[in-house]
């Protein structure tokens, strides 16, 4: 049973994203090149969650196949699909849409500082040694600073700063919680630069299969930020 499980959540990924496609497909305001931008994560979504199924089955424990599903999941962005129902903004903020605000606000950093965790587990899913566990603590350090921001925030709304509507928890300006970002983007800075060292003296020690594999990680890692 535990073998249907990554299998499962890969075709629920893909629901989502076959969810969104149709969702902008009948947005009639959004642009063919914004439409073009979100058709190639969708697709990346489906394709990183089924290698990351693949992954977990064939390899049971390699942290990378759980990693590829969580970069999946936020690249089909499915936050952005209920957002999509609140374009001016609501007259009285629910708990639930409160929850959907915060998550939205701080789970694009999520995205990023999971590739670059994959960077650092790539390609058997551990440590290249327990010195460099340390960035895991430098990624947890920085989801958290990422995910109070929203929290503390005297004003709240969606990702794409369409409308902004009284915070009911927060006790700090804007501006000063903005100005507070700069510690999340250096612990993002940390752990890439972190992860990069860790593949590079990775391709140094490895056998041929890893030099092999984790040259294919940089060539697909090299098409994506060109995309």
């Amino acid at each position: 049973m535990k073998r249907f499980y990554p299998w499962l959540i890969a075709g629920f990924i893909s629901l989502l994203g076959i969810l969104q496609a149709i969702n902008d497909l009948g947005d009639a305001a959004i642009s063919l090149i914004n439409f073009i931008f979100f058709m190639v994560f969708i697709l990346d979504a489906i394709l990183l969650s089924f290698m990351g199924a693949l992954i977990v089955i064939r390899q049971d424990g390699n942290k990378v196949g759980w990693l590829m599903m969580v970069v999946a999941i936020a690249f089909v962005d499915p936050f952005r699909l209920l957002s999509s129902s609140f374009s001016t903004a609501p007259i009285n903020m629910s708990a639930g849409l409160w929850l959907l605000l915060w998550i939205q606000n701080w789970f694009w950093i999520l995205t990023i500082a999971t590739i670059f965790l994959i960077v650092l587990y790539f390609p058997d899913g551990s440590l290249l040694s327990t010195r460099w566990n340390w960035l895991n603590m430098v990624a947890l350090g920085t989801l958290f600073l990422a995910a109070l921001a929203p929290v503390l925030k005297e004003q709240i709304g969606p990702i794409t700063n369409d409308w902004l509507v009284d915070n009911p928890t927060g006790i700090l300006p804007s501006s000063v919680v903005n100005d507070g970002s700069l510690s999340w983007a250096i612990g993002l800075l940390i752990l890439g630069g972190g992860s990069l060292a860790s593949i590079f003296f990775r391709f140094r020690r490895g056998s041929y299969v890893e030099r092999e594999q984790i040259k294919w990680l940089l060539f697909a890692g090299a098409i994506f930020c060109w995309l």
